[in-house]
């Protein structure tokens, strides 16, 4: 969707999975999404892999946070999102064994 092919391949997961599954065994990763790293669980997951104690997050405290309020977009761009990221949207599910779609909603339109 994007036409400079740099910024495009930032969302673009399916190289990234495949070489973490190249580098390093499964119990040496942790593979979440965004959406979902700001719940306790994410971040124990993360210290286990790491090696590191679990200490308490505070997601009270917020840096760089969106002070825009959310904006509608439009379903024909949502739909045109999907299409061009489905390959990524399937990676993704595979490797989490769930659909995606639960947290990246246009994933709904293909």
């Amino acid at each position: 969707m994007h036409t400079d092919q740099a910024i495009a391949s930032r969302s673009d997961y399916t190289p990234t999975l495949a070489m973490l599954d190249e580098v390093f065994a499964p119990e040496e990763t942790y593979v979440g999404l965004y959406e979902e790293l700001f719940d306790e669980s994410a971040v124990q997951a993360i210290c286990d892999v790491v090696g590191i104690p679990f200490h308490q997050p505070d997601f009270e405290v917020r840096h760089n946070a969106n002070t825009v309020l959310d904006t509608e977009v439009p379903e024909d761009v949502q739909r045109r999102v999907a299409q061009s990221h489905a390959d990524v949207y399937e990676a993704v599910s595979r490797r989490l064994d769930r659909d995606v779609a639960e947290v990246w909603p246009s994933a709904r339109l293909l």
